[in-house]
Parts: C-alpha cells; sequence; structure tokens
C-alpha cells in the first residue's frame, strides 16, 4: 500500500485522499483489559491496525497489521463496526491528509505475547478499560474506534 499511497501523492500532494483499512482491538474480557501500542509517528497510544493491501479483505488486513506490529497471531476476530468521517480525518506529521474508512475488529483470542514487533510501535502496554489513556495521548484517528469499541463491550459508561 505504501508504494501505492507515494504514487497517489505524486498527484494530489498532502491533499486529502481515503485510506480503507482495519483496526484491531486485543481485548481480554476476562481482565477488562486492551493491548495497546505506542506508535512511532507520533508517540500516542492506539490499537494495532493499518491500510489495506490490493486485494486484501478486510479481516486479512486486520490480522496481517496485528501480526506485524504485535507478534501475536489472532485466531479468531469479530467485526464490530465500520467507521468514517469527520472523527478518522487525520493529518499526518509529514503533512499528509487521510480520512480513514477502518473496519473495526476485536481479538480475544490469539498466539504470542504482545510485544514491540517493528518500528511503528515504541512500546506495548495493558491498560484497564477503566483507565484507558487519556484523549489527548490517543492516536487521533483510534478516538472513534475505540468508543465503537466501548459502546460494544457495553462499557458505555467508560469515558475518554
Amino acid at each position: 500500500m505504501a508504494n501505492y499511497v507515494q504514487e497517489i501523492r505524486k498527484y494530489v500532494g498532502k491533499k486529502p485522499i481515503f485510506m480503507p483499512g482495519s483496526g484491531v482491538v486485543l481485548y481480554d474480557a476476562v481482565a477488562g483489559e486492551i493491548v495497546m501500542q505506542k506508535r512511532s509517528d507520533n508517540g500516542c497510544w492506539g490499537i494495532f491496525g493499518g491500510a489495506m493491501e490490493f486485494g486484501e479483505q478486510p479481516e486479512d488486513t486486520a490480522k496481517r497489521e496485528l501480526f506485524e506490529e504485535s507478534g501475536v497471531r489472532a485466531t479468531a476476530l469479530e467485526l464490530i463496526g465500520v467507521e468514517a468521517g469527520e472523527a478518522l480525518f487525520h493529518t499526518y506529521p509529514n503533512g499528509d491528509q487521510v480520512y480513514n474508512v477502518a473496519c473495526l475488529f476485536v481479538c480475544e483470542t490469539w498466539e504470542g505475547v504482545p510485544h514491540v514487533h517493528d518500528e511503528e510501535s515504541l512500546e506495548i502496554k495493558l491498560f484497564s478499560l477503566e483507565n484507558l489513556p487519556k484523549e489527548g495521548d490517543l492516536n487521533p484517528p483510534d478516538r472513534q474506534l475505540i468508543r465503537r469499541f466501548l459502546d460494544w463491550s457495553k462499557n458505555g459508561e467508560i469515558v475518554l
């Protein structure tokens, strides 16, 4: 996808483009915790995920991105929603603008131990649902995805 985006950027520069992708909430329902990554591009906490590649199904994107960023393999994923719109607009530190269209999955069973697995993450950490990072410390496009997850998990009383 990077080559595709680079090619598009030759024509549109920093202007907004649509960016289809998938996000994954790695969720331990028994402990009431999620695993998050501290991103290397902006130092914010976020869920795992990224851009869809040509010919890829959203679930395959989710599994690939989860493995690339955390070193774990999803054994089951559940699609809990698709998010888009102004809440998922993002300007990257280099000035590139995107309107993300994200398929959001929850992964409650996986193989391996989450760890920093590539250059996109600085740190991997467990957060209880009652003690998530403050909104200003969250990766901006992930805020809406985390809200969707909290609604799904029946923890709507938790406020970011």
